[in-house]
């Protein structure tokens, strides 16, 4: 039995139904009671009930409703990063894996570069720089995301890069670029998607702890660090309002570690 729940099927489909669920809950409290949690001063610091599921904050909204809603908030930021990191970062890495010399080291020079400033370094920059928000967060995720992508690409591409049929897709007249996206690319899919997963996993804690510190989401948008920092000072009154946070925080970033749990048994597997 604990060896069914281990297994690569269960956490994969496990992950991607967490996620799937999420999504259905946070688009279904968006379009019923709106996107942005409305304030009720009357019905401030309520203990959860039948009415209020997870309770009410310091201005009366509706914590059920709020934390979905930053978690939306946190998806629509962390994914696209992610994708755009995966987009760039990963055809550098293949590029540098197929082709040798100056090129090759070129590239991975500037994605150390790059690797050399952490998300919370690059958000700040461009918090000096264009103002605080999500969409700079965004781009701070993703310019980390590029060279961490850039490099699994370049190592598991010069791997495959070895290996007989690349020489003889290569004698046969095939470019670097046909190499690179047409052979290496479809051999290498498994561990760029793992790595995919856990950098969501990464990203959502990134995302959280930017909204924390104020350079993050900005209000009236609702986001799982400022609702975190929020419920900082009201811990002994109110202990609902860090604790639902918490959870929907726990949620996004095991659904995405289970993912890439199994992503990374099904690669083991398939080796075996």
């Amino acid at each position: 039995m604990i060896s069914f729940f281990r297994s690569a099927p269960f956490l994969l489909r496990f992950g991607l139904f967490s996620l799937v669920l999420l999504a259905l809950l946070i688009i279904g409290n968006g379009l019923f009671y709106g996107f942005i949690p409305p304030i009720d001063l009357s019905d401030r610091l309520q203990a959860p009930s039948w009415h209020h599921l997870f309770g009410t904050d310091a201005l009366g909204r509706d914590l059920w409703h709020e934390t979905f809603m930053a978690a939306g908030c946190s998806s629509l930021v962390v994914f696209p990063a992610v994708a755009l990191g995966f987009t760039v970062g990963v055809p550098i890495g293949l590029i540098a894996a197929i082709k040798k010399g100056w090129v090759g080291e070129m590239l991975m020079q500037a994605s150390d570069i790059l690797f050399a400033f952490p998300a919370l370094i690059a958000a700040l920059l461009l918090q000096l720089l264009c103002g605080a928000g999500g969409q700079n967060v965004m781009l701070a995720i993703a310019l980390y995301a590029i060279p961490v992508f850039a490099r699994v690409a370049c190592s598991h591409g010069r791997v495959i890069a070895r290996l007989d049929f690349i020489s003889a897709a290569r004698l046969s007249g095939k470019g670097s670029l046909a190499l690179a996206f047409h052979h290496l690319l479809p051999n290498i899919m498994l561990p760029l998607l793992t790595q995919a997963s856990s950098q969501c996993a990464f990203a959502f804690i990134a995302e959280a702890a930017l909204s924390y510190i104020g350079i993050g989401i900005q209000p009236p948008l609702p986001s799982l660090g400022r609702l975190l920092l929020d419920a900082q000072n009201l811990l002994n009154v109110a202990p609902w309002l860090a604790f639902w946070p918490g959870v929907m925080l726990f949620w996004l970033i095991a659904s995405c570690q289970m993912i890439g749990e199994g992503l990374i048994r099904s690669q083991a597997d398939h080796r075996l």
